[in-house]
């Protein structure tokens, strides 16, 4: 039996309906419902009633976001006071209910939660510790310090779980829809996120290191991101990832580089969809270089092996192409 099947059961439409309109009439008054057993019915809608996954992932980032507050008072009251916080008995059976049912949607159909969830996960990660930055001596300098404290928390914690789950599921599927999240959280919510990215890139480090690399070309080909150089968001998030990993992945990330350099040097075949992106890889990653001498460094060790003779002739194919999209009024 999968786990949510354990704490779901099937109701009939008439009971599924009054489980909707308890849901909405009284999902925006916290306060004044009984919370506990909102989130179950919370949970009934979501496994059978998907389309309201909207609002009742609505409703979970208040639930967290209110754990999470909790644990920062808690955090603040016991600098202040030297007393230790006592976890709200409320906010852990809740966040384990949600933690629960969740893990067991991803397991059960992992191609279609995983990205959904995952992308609520980030999102909600991003928007707590840009919340809660610099409250509880929270501090996103010190990279360790700020992982630690989020990681005592059980809410956020959870989330961190989630998003891990996701990932993990995909692992042989498709995990771009959830690197992409990962991006664009860290585009909007950094430096604040960068715990997170951290801890996601030291689970599945060459995962993130190829998918982030992956995502970043697709921006760049999609949204002309050379246009924007160093002002690009994207690219910066890209910088910005691969940077964290740089400290204990550099070899990884290297191999990878590398590996999409060969790639876009592989002759295309007629009508092959990649061929924008072949084209636009060698400048992809000149302009990640001009962006990060970490990544520079990455690039040109053992730069004399990597550039042959025979790989010089095959990029001299690629130069007229290059004026020719680059240096036109379509780029």
């Amino acid at each position: 039996m999968s786990t949510q099947n354990a704490h779901i059961k099937p109701v009939s439409r008439q009971d599924l309906m009054s489980d909707l309109h308890n849901f909405l009439s009284n999902a925006q008054k916290l306060e004044q419902c009984n919370i506990v057993e909102l989130t179950k019915v919370a949970l009934n809608l979501l496994k059978m009633l998907p389309s309201t996954r909207y609002a009742v992932f609505e409703y979970f980032s208040k639930i967290f976001t209110l754990a999470s507050l909790r644990y920062i008072e808690g955090i603040e009251n016991e600098i202040k006071t030297g007393q230790i916080p006592v976890p709200s008995e409320t906010d852990e059976a809740i966040v384990s209910e949600i933690h629960s049912v969740l893990i067991g949607l991803i397991n059960d159909i992992p191609e279609a939660w995983a990205p959904i969830i995952s992308t609520w996960s980030l999102e909600l990660l991003g928007e707590i510790s840009t919340k809660f930055a610099g409250r509880a001596h929270i501090s996103s300098g010190v990279l360790n310090e700020t992982l630690q404290l989020w990681m005592g928390c059980r809410a956020t914690r959870t989330l961190v779980d989630i998003n891990t789950k996701c990932l993990s599921s995909l692992m042989f599927s498709d995990t771009e829809a959830c690197i992409n999240a990962l991006l664009d959280t860290s585009v909007k919510h950094s430096p604040n996120f960068d715990w997170v990215v951290a801890h996601v890139g030291s689970c599945f480090p060459n995962t993130v290191i190829t998918r982030v690399l992956s995502c970043g070309l697709k921006d760049f080909c999609k949204n002309k991101s050379y246009e924007q150089g160093s002002d690009s968001p994207k690219l910066k998030s890209v910088v910005g990832i691969l940077g964290h990993l740089a400290g204990s992945h550099a070899n990884d990330i290297r191999t990878a580089i590398l590996e999409m350099f060969k790639w876009s040097l592989v002759p295309c075949q007629v009508n092959d969809p990649s061929k924008q992106h072949k084209k636009s890889t060698v400048p992809f990653i000149l302009q990640l270089s001009f962006l990060s001498s970490t990544l520079l460094s990455s690039i040109c060790s053992d730069l004399k092996e990597i550039i042959t003779t025979d790989v010089i002739e095959k990029i001299y194919w690629f130069i007229e192409d290059w004026c020719r999209y680059f240096g036109s009024e379509e780029s």
